[in-house]
């Protein structure tokens, strides 16, 4: 374990902070490898370690600054911060589980609108089906049967 963080200080000195981060992280040095995974602006792999130590917060931050919002949203979903979570499916195209989080805490209107967004005509006139608002669903429904016709 001493040779490895030797080398990872070596490695960490030549400007390589990726192979530093690989060896502090198999030596079991954890937040040395995750200042050279930042440092190295190796996000995802900060992220994956994070979760790997049981940090969600702090691996939402590391995949939201590498773009993997699929990645948070899901840990903002096993957090339960749903509106995080919506919004991170919508910005990577999800729109499908983000429609499904708002009809799993009943807020059939929102996810309307995300299903008319995901172009499922057919889940949005369900969503407005079940908030009483009938007249709005007609139309989408007999969209849906022109385009079968």
């Amino acid at each position: 374990m001493a040779n490895l963080t030797i080398e990872a200080w070596k490695a960490r000195l030549a400007g390589n902070y990726s192979r530093a981060a690989d060896l502090y992280r198999t030596a079991g040095n954890y937040k040395s490898a995750l200042k050279m995974y930042v440092e190295a602006k190796l996000f995802d792999q900060a992220a994956r370690l994070s979760v790997q130590l049981c940090d969600n917060p702090q691996a939402i931050e590391f995949f939201l600054q590498d773009k993997n919002y699929r990645a948070a949203g899901e840990l903002y979903e096993k957090l339960k911060k749903w509106d995080h979570a919506v919004e991170c499916y919508a910005r990577c195209g999800e729109l499908d589980r983000a429609a499904r989080i708002y009809e799993k805490l009943n807020q059939f209107d929102k996810a309307a609108e995300v299903w008319l967004k995901a172009h499922r005509k057919d889940m949005a006139a369900a969503a407005l089906i079940k908030t009483k608002k009938n007249a709005q669903a007609v139309p989408l429904l007999e969209a849906l049967i022109a385009e079968l016709e």
